[in-house]
């Protein structure tokens, strides 16, 4: 009977993921279903698929009427192949119905797509709008047409689509050999424009 039980609840749970397109692995796990409460924990390896992004973690807590809530943590990978990004960090929590992931540890992200690496101790990374918000030590290398860029400052946001950064707080930038340092930075890679606003300093070469 316990056995019967046990393959009815993993039928449950499998049907339930596959319908929001999820698959999951690990080498332990743990089904939760009480009081309309529904979560699965997931240790050892735990891997979670959700259309072309795949995370890695020590363990992984799904949970919500629609397993909408992923919350991760330890060694955790987030990649999508399609997008062209990686991620690494320690503390992750993935909003599925909003498609927002929310980093509150460090965090390193490889931008394959835009030739962009980046640091921080913070970030939101909108999916939808494939808009990254890093806060807190954030310092970041671009390869661009022009040359590497680097760029340090308290607030970076990227947005993946257009190839443009906004970088707040203390921030500068060094690119095609110039040197660059105001309270607000913005740079349209693409249009290798360089806009600064508040207190400015730099160096130039004319």
């Amino acid at each position: 009977m316990k056995n019967k039980l046990l393959i009815l609840l993993m039928l449950f749970i499998s049907l339930s993921l596959f319908a929001d397109d999820i698959t999951f692995s690990g080498g332990y796990s743990k089904a939760v279903m009480n009081s309309g409460k529904r979560e699965l924990q997931l240790s050892q390896k735990a891997i979670v698929s959700v259309g072309s992004i795949t995370i890695r973690a020590d363990s992984i807590t799904l949970s919500g009427e629609n397993y909408e809530n992923v919350l991760c943590s330890g060694n955790i990978s987030i990649e999508d192949p399609e997008e062209g990004f990686l991620m690494r960090t320690d503390k992750l929590f993935y909003d599925r119905k909003e498609e927002r992931l929310i980093i509150t540890s460090w965090c390193e992200i490889s931008d394959r797509k835009n030739e962009l690496e980046a640091s921080t101790a913070s970030l939101a990374y909108d999916l939808d709008k494939k808009e990254l918000v890093m806060e807190m030590r954030v310092r970041l290398v671009s390869n661009t047409d022009d040359g590497i860029l680097t760029g340090e400052a308290e607030s970076v946001t990227f947005n993946r689509d257009t190839n443009r950064l906004t970088l707040a707080g203390g921030a500068n930038v060094s690119w095609k050999g110039d040197v660059y340092k105001a309270q607000l930075i913005t740079v349209d890679i693409d249009k290798s424009e360089i806009k600064l606003d508040g207190r400015i300093e730099g160096t130039v070469h004319g």
